[in-house]
């Protein structure tokens, strides 16, 4: 295992210390790992590692990045609801619109996956409702069929 996987191992496994001591030898911040092409920030946003997340950032890891199915650090975080992660990227500039291989939203993510909380923190920094996903629908609609009314009632306010 070479220094940038131990990076992703570390930032996976939420040891920031270890994360730290790492980044003063690898090679490449934004290198991917062989299985889903993620890097160190998508796996500690994906985890919910926020302090991990902000060293990273600090250190110019590219917020927008993809893995191999088009999911973004934000995309993931909000997928997983991790609200203070989700809050981090998005005060570091990350893309709040960009969509995934199947054209998702990290709004949709977060509405697919229940979590509220994210859904609003994204509403609230100007997340589009109306973006279409590659089958023609959009978050309400989303909400809308998986019986969420909770979610319903927050896109529709």
């Amino acid at each position: 295992m070479d220094t940038n996987d131990k990076l992703i191992e570390a930032a996976k496994n939420g040891q920031v210390d270890l994360v730290e001591a790492l980044l003063a030898q690898v090679d490449d911040i934004n290198a991917k790992d062989n299985l889903f092409a993620r890097t160190a920030l998508m796996w500690a946003a994906r985890q919910g590692e926020s302090a991990i997340v902000k060293i990273l950032l600090d250190l110019g890891a590219d917020i927008n990045a993809a893995d191999k199915y088009g999911v973004t650090a934000l995309q993931a975080s909000a997928s997983g609801g991790h609200t203070a992660t989700v809050k981090t990227l998005l005060e570091y500039g990350a893309n709040i619109n960009v969509q995934d291989g199947r054209g998702w939203t990290a709004l949709m993510m977060a509405i697919a996956h229940n979590h509220p909380d994210a859904a609003q923190i994204l509403l609230k920094n100007q997340a589009q409702k109306d973006i279409q996903e590659e089958n023609g629908l959009t978050a309400l609609i989303m909400a809308q069929k998986y019986n969420n009314s909770d979610m319903v009632k927050l896109l529709e306010s």
